[in-house]
């Protein structure tokens, strides 16, 4: 399931944290986008696999490897940001301003005691999954 709805997933981590351009209107279409077309392809396999129905030209898809999908779906997804991205409109510099979160100290974030309490707590938790399911 995780290959099916992934890729739309890290496309937009990865485009957001690597494109500073990138706008949350081309995120938030490419996630409903690329969630669609692994949630579509998913129901494809269940109907084809499952309940053994002839899916008529679909039936070539579904026979198609889910990994090969999945990178399919990432760089469409990848295009598909992009594309949005580039055709939006300008933002003046007081609407890009107002997006953007003051941390203080001159915008400079300073990290104190609970942050690294709380990465710390998190870190642990990973690390116990990761050893209890290993």
């Amino acid at each position: 399931m995780q290959a099916y709805i992934g890729a739309p997933i890290t496309e937009v981590f990865l485009v957001g944290v690597l494109w500073k351009r990138a706008t949350g209107r081309a995120a938030f279409t490419t996630l409903i986008t690329g969630g669609l077309l692994g949630a579509g392809r998913f129901v494809l396999d269940v109907m084809h696999d499952a309940f053994k129905m002839d899916l008529g030209m679909l039936n070539g898809l579904v026979q198609f490897s889910f990994l090969n999908y999945s990178v399919l779906v990432f760089l469409f997804c990848v295009l598909l940001m992009f594309v949005i991205t580039v055709t939006e409109p300008k933002r003046s510099a007081a609407a890009e301003s107002s997006l953007t979160v003051d941390w203080g100290a001159d915008g400079v974030r300073v990290f104190d005691r609970d942050d690294v309490a709380w990465t710390g707590m998190v870190a642990c938790f990973v690390v116990g999954l990761w050893v209890h399911f290993s």
